[in-house]
């Protein structure tokens, strides 16, 4: 009797291992409001915010994009999850002129906005 309670605990603690994810949590929308446009520079928003995922520059200057991906609870499933739930990305987009903050726009996008933006994948 005790074997198959012990192979149902192994298996739901298997199971409830998979639903956690390492790493330390990023907050990209309260991070944001810590960046003053005309006034937080490159080397403040590198602390803040970490080293950009894409940079784009052109005639107006340079812009730096950061985005995360947030996964519903089903999404996160071990073997099924990927199938199943929705993912969303949060997507900041700072833009300099010289070195300090000109612009800085936050957004939620569902996983269609987000592939429309055309980035390259996270790591």
């Amino acid at each position: 009797m005790k074997t198959p309670a012990l192979i149902l605990l192994l298996g739901l603690c298997l199971l409830v291992s998979g639903c956690f994810a390492p790493g330390s949590a990023r907050h990209l929308s309260s991070d944001v409001c810590l960046l003053l446009p005309e006034q937080t520079t490159k080397l403040d928003v590198v602390r803040q915010l970490g080293s950009p995922q894409v940079k784009r520059h052109n005639d107006e200057g340079e812009t730096w994009v950061y985005f995360q991906e947030k996964k519903s609870f089903t999404n996160r499933l071990p073997l099924a999850g990927q199938h199943l739930g929705r993912r969303d990305y949060e997507v900041v987009t700072v833009t300099f002129s010289g070195n300090t903050v000109h612009a800085c726009v936050f957004r939620a996008m569902d996983e269609e906005e987000f592939r429309s933006l055309e980035l390259p994948a996270s790591e």
